[in-house]
């Protein structure tokens, strides 16, 4: 695909095609300064002074760190904090690794929580967190579906709530309109033991293997907005009103 891309831009070339060739001289160009400024960052990492020769603190991080090490040494010397300053620096070093340590303890019990609760969501595959680094990384998966990653995000959400100082409802809108009817199933089941309290707005689109689930429960408030855009909204009460009205614009 690609040789045939290249065949047809040197035929069109050939052919006088000005704005191909301005484009092909334009690409060169930059690869030309893509590689010189790769090399650029390549001297400035690089540890091996025997094949790169000639660098110094001007052109090299590491020769840079060195040299402000040392002048930095020379300087507490000279004013007499040497011995002071590095007994401070162990000290912050000791506590950076206990602030590090706790926050790998916390992230592997955080897994551990939440890998139990999306095996008890979803079923029927097999998905599990291999790690948090700024995100949630999954063991062997790229990507999973839109109803796996919301009911990934939730099991995750209720295990952070689990370790919070401060107890307060979760909120969510419309938490299973991309899942499928097992998935909506086993979401609902599960996510109201994630939270304390939690306020869900749902469309009739979700009653469905989601809302419905719900009617089974004695400790769910069910309240219903109705109103349009040019009318007064009204604030209904009860699980028979909401049933009845959210059945009813399910068929409209």
């Amino acid at each position: 695909m690609e040789n045939d891309y290249r065949l047809l831009e040197e035929e069109m070339v050939n052919k006088g095609n000005e704005e191909i060739a301005d484009i092909q001289n334009n690409l060169q160009k930059i690869d030309v300064e893509i590689k010189k400024l790769q090399n650029e960052v390549l001297l400035l990492e690089t540890k091996d002074f025997t094949v790169n020769a000639g660098l110094d603190k001007d052109n090299n991080i590491y020769l840079a760190e060195k040299a402000f090490e040392e002048a930095k040494e020379n300087y507490l010397r000279a004013i007499g904090t040497y011995e002071f300053t590095m007994k401070a620096e162990k000290i912050k070093d000791y506590l950076k690794e206990i602030r590090n340590n706790a926050l790998e303890s916390l992230k592997k019990r955080v897994i551990e929580e939440t890998n139990n609760k999306i095996s008890n969501i979803i079923k029927n595959d097999d998905i599990t967190i291999k790690k948090i680094d700024h995100h949630l990384i999954l063991d062997g998966r790229e990507a999973v579906s839109e109803g796996q990653t919301l009911a990934i995000a939730y099991a995750y959400i209720g295990s952070l709530f689990e370790h919070a100082v401060f107890e307060f409802p979760f909120i969510v809108d419309s938490p299973a309109a991309a899942m499928d009817l097992q998935v909506r199933r086993e979401i609902a089941k599960v996510i109201p033991n994630l939270f304390n309290q939690l306020i869900i707005f749902v469309t009739s689109g979700e009653v469905k293997g989601f809302a419905e689930m719900f009617y089974k429960r004695d400790d769910v408030q069910y309240i219903t907005l109705k109103g349009g855009k040019d009318n007064d909204v009204e604030c209904k009460f009860g699980r028979e009103y909401f049933a009845r009205y959210q059945d009813k614009e399910g068929t409209e």
